[in-house]
């Protein structure tokens, strides 16, 4: 237990997904990479990768949690305003074209330095 009371389980020892979810889970893979899936085994599939998209998140939540010595909700609401600020940061982004086209061009610019940077760095 911390110093603020909360218990925290270690996150290195929760599952993600049971030894059959593994299992069946590495089994669509190969049957998507060597045949292809079925609608059922697609849903199956997409079913498993997000149930060991939110577990895995859950355990980050708890291993912030227990690194920060503060409760998992108090990570959980961090998160969410970090989040939500983001997302009010993009929608402002995407509402102004100038400014994306300022971004873009500037993308450009250091995609270009780099090329010449990696092509005159082969070259000598």
């Amino acid at each position: 237990m911390t110093s603020n009371g909360a218990d925290y389980p270690d996150p290195m020892h929760m599952l993600l997904l049971t030894p059959q979810e593994s299992r069946r889970l590495a089994e669509l893979f190969e049957l998507q990479d060597d045949r292809g899936l079925s609608d059922g085994e697609q849903v199956e599939l997409r079913a498993l990768v997000d149930t060991y998209g939110l577990l895995m998140h859950e355990q980050r939540m708890y291993r912030f949690a227990r690194q920060r010595g503060i409760p998992v909700d108090q990570v959980r609401r961090e998160t969410q305003e970090q989040l939500d600020e983001a997302l009010e940061w993009w929608r402002a982004f995407e509402a102004d074209p100038a400014r994306r086209q300022e971004v873009e061009e500037l993308a450009r610019q250091r995609r270009a330095q780099e090329v010449e940077t990696l092509t005159g760095q082969r070259q000598a």
